[in-house]
């Protein structure tokens, strides 16, 4: 390829970087067009969207209202999470096609946007640049949720002692001495 052909190729592309950095769409801009994908379904207070065993075939976008997250553990319901207005729910469950862990329950009179496979296919197909930033935005909701957690969560220790896994007279090696066994 020549000079003159990598000059005309430049010359003709359609955007130069800064016009394509100022395309991306804002977030409230961003889900105005993913929500026109969604389904819009009213929930009642005390009204169950999703329990624990299904298995996930949706997501949701809380526009209005408060959703519970909570699971029943020796008869007593734990509270997980209130999410409210603005925020992503049951995204993890739908992407990694696993069943529900939570029970999800409108606290309050809610409008939930629906995100089905189906919407979401459609989506990618007729308007993939903004669907790329909107899975983009999806793994933000995910991570920033996993952080919370984690955060929430000092580490523990776990005792091999009477664990049916432990070996008999096992040695710890250093993990560098390991690995160069392994090689």
């Amino acid at each position: 390829m020549s000079v003159a052909n990598i000059i005309t190729y430049e010359e003709s592309a359609p955007f130069s970087t800064e016009q394509m950095v100022e395309t991306i769409p804002s977030r409230e801009e961003l889900l105005v067009t993913a929500i026109r994908y969604a389904s819009s379904v009213s929930y009642k207070q005390g009204t169950p969207v999703d329990t624990r065993q299904d298995t996930a075939q949706s997501f949701y976008y809380v526009e209005k209202g408060r959703i519970e997250v909570s699971y029943l553990e020796d008869e007593t319901r734990i509270i997980v999470a209130m999410i409210g207005a603005g925020n992503f729910l049951g995204e993890a469950s739908f992407f990694d096609g696993g069943a529900r862990v939570r029970d999800i329950v409108a606290v309050k009179d809610t409008l939930l946007q629906v995100f089905t496979l189906e919407s979401m296919e459609r989506f990618q197909q007729e308007d993939p640049f903004t669907y790329g930033r909107f899975l983009v935005l999806l793994t933000r909701s995910i991570c920033a949720k996993h952080r919370r957690i984690v955060a929430e969560q000092p580490p523990r220790r776990i005792s091999f002692k009477n664990h049916p896994l432990k070996t008999q007279n096992a040695k710890t090696i250093p993990l560098r001495e390991y690995k160069k066994s392994q090689i």
